[in-house]
């Protein structure tokens, strides 16, 4: 999503063949689709329709804050699925330049994303129930996570010469942002809020099941385990199932207080 190294930085090592190679190049372009397909998916109604989840109006107060942060949160994740696109076909200086256009939509995304936060927290209702967390509580799983997003964008970019953790960095920064999609998809939350994980990680369940998948399946086609990967979904393992623990806690409760 920034700058590379003019070189071919796909390159596998030698003891790779060529067909898991090929597979292998395309595993970022993969990825990237599949998660803007289930953001699409989670804010349908918004895309389509101009409402929130289940047909219903956006509220005024927080309308344009809504409409204006989903269209740059649109556009990096346009930038995300293009950047891998570009890398393929070693079009290092346009990513390069692209790369700068997606650093400064994340920033603006980190800030617009926190007040949206905070500020459908103040409106809903205090006996709104969402992953049995009400309001406050459930305000640790959309305002957290997009400073996670923020973080890990800044790792990837400061790593921005060392693809190997750039562009897992990348990829787990995309997966820090998925909880607020992935809940409104009724599919995903009726099969896992039930459920051990669902329990322990919240929100984040599937989200780190997606992950999962993505670090087999980059182990299968490269052939060796790429270990940043599995420390960003690791962390984000972690860091989920803390989030759920400080949620109900006093000490949250008095800052979620001072925020709302």
């Amino acid at each position: 999503m920034s700058t590379l190294p003019s070189h071919d930085q796909t390159a596998e090592p030698a003891a790779t063949t060529k067909v898991p190679m090929a597979a292998a190049r395309y595993f970022y372009s993969g990825a990237a689709l599949g998660l803007a397909a289930l953001t699409f998916w989670g804010f349908e109604s918004f895309y389509l329709h101009g409402t929130a989840p289940e047909g219903e109006a956006i509220r005024a107060p927080i309308r344009t804050l809504v409409v204006v942060h989903g269209v740059v949160m649109t556009a990096w994740m346009l930038v995300f699925v293009l950047q891998p696109q570009l890398i393929a076909r070693r079009k290092y200086t346009i990513h390069m330049r692209v790369g700068k256009i997606g650093a400064t939509l994340a920033a603006i995304a980190v800030v617009l994303g926190s007040f949206v936060a905070v500020e459908s927290a103040r409106l809903n209702m205090p006996d709104t129930m969402t992953w049995g967390l009400d309001p406050r509580q459930f305000l640790t799983f959309t305002l957290v996570p997009i400073w996670m997003f923020g973080l890990l964008v800044f790792i990837a970019v400061a790593n921005r010469n060392h693809p190997d953790i750039h562009r897992p960095m990348m990829l787990t920064a995309v997966l820090a942002a998925m909880p607020p999609p992935f809940f409104r998809i009724a599919p995903l939350t009726a099969l896992f809020i039930d459920s051990l994980p669902g329990r322990v990680f919240g929100p984040f369940a599937p989200v780190l099941v997606v992950g999962l998948v993505f670090v087999m399946v980059k182990w299968i086609l490269y052939r060796r385990f790429d270990r940043w990967l599995a420390i960003g979904v690791g962390g984000l393992a972690v860091s989920s199932a803390a989030l759920m623990k400080i949620a109900t806690t006093a000490a949250w409760e008095n800052f979620a207080s001072v925020l709302v």
